[in-house]
C-alpha cells in the first residue's frame, strides 16, 4: 500500500523522471548509467518490480489464470501511469515503470501459484478432525 501511495502522491522532482517516457527501456538504461548511483537506481527500479508482486502472489494464489492476471494488473498498471501524468505534480508517466510493474506482478503470480500448487498437494486432514464433535442428544 505504501507503494501505491507513494506513486500518486505528489513527489520532488526525480533525475528520472523529469518528463514522460514512451520509449522501452530508455528510463531503466538512464537509471543504471546515471552518475547519480546505483542506489538510487535500484531502489526506483526495486519499487516498480515490488508495486505489483503482492497483487500478483495474490491472484496466483487464488487460481486465477494467468491470461486474466496479467491484464488486470496491465490495466492498473496504465491507470496508475495515467493519474500521475493527469493529476499528480512533478509525477511523469513513464512506459518503463509499465514493464516493471508488469514484470513484478508476473513474478509475483508465479510465486502465488507455486505456493498454491504446493498447498494442494499437501495431505489433508480426515473431515472426522475437522467437524466438531456432535452432541449425541
Amino acid at each position: 500500500m505504501k507503494l501505491l501511495l507513494t506513486t500518486l502522491l505528489p513527489g520532488s522532482p526525480s533525475v528520472f523522471h523529469q518528463r514522460n517516457n514512451l520509449v522501452p527501456f530508455r528510463t531503466i538504461s538512464q537509471q543504471l548509467t546515471s552518475a547519480v548511483g546505483m542506489r538510487a537506481a535500484l531502489t526506483q527500479i526495486g519499487g516498480n518490480l515490488a508495486l505489483l508482486a503482492p497483487l500478483g502472489f495474490l491472484l496466483g494464489l487464488l487460481k486465477v489464470s494467468f491470461r486474466r492476471a496479467v491484464a488486470g494488473m496491465a490495466l492498473l498498471s496504465v491507470a496508475i501511469e495515467t493519474l500521475q501524468v493527469a493529476v499528480v505534480p512533478n509525477r511523469a508517466g513513464d512506459i518503463d515503470d509499465l514493464l516493471l510493474n508488469m514484470a513484478g506482478g508476473a513474478a509475483g503470480y508465479l510465486a502465488g501459484a507455486l505456493v498454491a500448487r504446493l498447498i494442494s498437494g499437501l495431505p489433508r486432514a480426515p473431515a472426522s478432525r475437522l467437524q466438531s464433535p456432535r452432541d449425541p442428544h
